[in-house]
């Protein structure tokens, strides 16, 4: 199950984590599970996300045109480009707002580890590099809510207190 905001979850600082351990390679396949049953909405998922506090979130491949998921285990950004855009975001974890504006590097190189405890590093730009920071910023405890405009936070915390929309309410519970 998906954490929402405002689950204090959220805004945890993550610890690292042994990459092959047990316990995170359980992680990363509840982050798989939870992406497969999300599919439609969302192309990242983080582990505060599903209530682990560790360094580590999975990316949907599609948009690279490859199947399946990638492993991000404490990673971290190496470099980022002076070149920044501003795109509408949306998040699982705040399921009554469709997408907020967020600033972010257009290009970045990182670094990371996967499940058998190999480092790996690579450039992403376009949406792999805006999925890569947004599920990044979950990791460090920020989440849309930081980025959202003043108008924006009211609402959301409107939604929040009424448990969001019933829209959405409908279409997950049609989807677990």
């Amino acid at each position: 199950m998906i954490c929402d905001f405002p689950d204090a979850m959220l805004f945890e600082k993550c610890a690292w984590i042994d990459p092959a351990s047990r316990l995170c390679r359980k992680i990363v396949t509840s982050l798989r599970v939870e992406m497969l049953s999300y599919r439609r909405q969302g192309i990242g998922l983080a582990s505060p996300q599903i209530g682990f506090a560790y360094r580590v979130f999975v990316m949907d491949n599609r948009f690279l045109g490859i199947n399946g998921s990638s492993a991000f285990i404490n990673p971290e950004i190496t470099w980022r480009s002076q070149e920044s855009e501003t795109e509408k975001e949306g998040c699982l974890s705040f399921p009554s707002i469709v997408q907020i504006p967020v600033t972010r590097n257009a290009s970045i190189e990182i670094s990371a580890f996967d499940v058998n405890g190999k480092e790996f590093k690579k450039s992403l730009n376009g949406l792999a590099a805006r999925c890569f920071q947004h599920e990044q910023d979950h990791l460090d405890g920020i989440t849309l809510w930081h980025h959202a405009t003043e108008k924006s936070k009211k609402r959301i915390s409107e939604l929040a207190a009424v448990g969001g929309d019933e829209e959405w309410q409908r279409s997950r519970n049609q989807d677990s």
